[in-house]
């Protein structure tokens, strides 16, 4: 008896409670995602252009999927491919200089933006995010490549 007074107050008070919510999931993946944003260094599309033209020192670290990464990608000298879901187990095997200057990116910049978050919690100290991600590239008219060539996008939209 005393077990279904335990259930019934359970699903009466409590779950109400849990269930109605001020805010909608949307609303904290926004607040997560803006206090990352706040604690990272990021750079725009043409600051990375810049770079690559100049051949500045740095490595690329892309952060999609492979079949994102193999329908197009940002192409520069010393590029690194390391899906979001497995960064921390690779990339520091991988870069071992934690002085070293790292652009990551992703489609839209919100995987970018965690994974330098990650990455600047193991030490490194020249990570950077790239804002709005390849879509940002991708609508500034720079070129990508993937298997077929380098190539621009024009009316390029997306839904996302």
């Amino acid at each position: 008896m005393l077990r279904k007074i335990i259930v019934l107050f359970l699903i009466f008070f409590l779950m109400p409670a849990l269930v109605l919510s001020s805010e909608s999931p949307d609303e904290i993946n926004k607040q997560k995602f803006a206090s990352v944003q706040a604690k990272i260094k990021s750079i725009d599309v043409a600051t990375l252009k810049s770079w690559i033209d100049s051949k500045k020192k740095f490595i690329l670290l892309d952060v999609r999927e492979p079949d994102e990464i193999n329908a197009i990608k940002i192409a520069a000298e010393n590029n690194i491919e390391i899906p979001r879901g497995v960064v921390e187990f690779y990339f520091p095997s991988k870069v071992p200089d934690l002085e070293a200057t790292v652009v990551v990116y992703c489609s839209h910049g919100k995987r970018s933006a965690v994974v330098t978050d990650i990455i600047n919690g193991y030490g490194y100290k020249n990570i950077y995010s790239l804002k709005d991600g390849i879509y940002a590239w991708i609508k500034a008219g720079y070129q990508v490549e993937n298997f077929y060539g380098t190539f621009e996008m024009q009316n390029f939209k997306t839904k996302i």
